[in-house]
């Protein structure tokens, strides 16, 4: 069912929960730019597919929003899952977006379980990805073997340590952040 949005052109901030079963990210992204090109706040939950889904790219965009939160049921089917990279689009759709906030929920079709093998992990250079500090935490969760875990921050190129003041600095604040988020 189309959203129709009728005197509402000018508002800037907006709450849509689209209420479905199956993935509605394309309907999302290629009618509302066009009912409300003015937003600047966008919230929005909605069902997303990992499974790659036909898209068809909007010929109008939300030139004013600046923060867009996305509360997402995530689908995932582990043979597909191309359809997750169509939230690359979100910045070709919002030029001037300052604040992206994906809150996911993951759904499994086709769950992986434990891992059972692995029992060293070693990540060097880990300073200044949050994402490499959630896949540390997911081989945590999920390797049932795995005895040690090391997560340097300091970058080794071809067996020479790096030790520049602004490396310094950025290892630093890496051992912080991993304090925080791996307790």
């Amino acid at each position: 069912m189309p959203i129709v949005l009728n005197g509402c052109l000018n508002i800037t901030e907006v709450t849509v929960a689209l209420v479905a079963s199956s993935d509605c990210f394309s309907y999302a992204f290629t009618e509302l730019p066009s009912g409300i090109p003015h937003v600047q706040k966008l919230s929005m939950e909605l069902v997303m597919e990992t499974k790659m889904q036909d898209y068809t790219k909007c010929p109008t965009m939300f030139l004013n929003l600046r923060h867009l939160v996305l509360t997402m049921e995530i689908f995932r089917h582990y043979e597909h899952t191309g359809g997750i990279l169509r939230l690359a689009y979100l910045l070709e759709l919002a030029p001037v977006l300052e604040q992206l906030e994906l809150h996911m929920e993951w759904h499994g079709k086709g769950e992986i379980g434990p891992h059972n093998h692995l029992k060293a992990l070693h990540i060097t250079g880990a300073y200044s990805y949050q994402s490499l500090l959630d896949l540390a935490l997911y081989i945590a969760r999920n390797a049932t073997a795995l005895e040690c875990m090391v997560i340097d921050p300091m970058v080794k190129n071809n067996y020479v340590l790096s030790h520049h003041e602004e490396e310094q600095h950025a290892v630093n604040w890496g051992r912080q952040m991993a304090k925080q988020h791996l307790k």
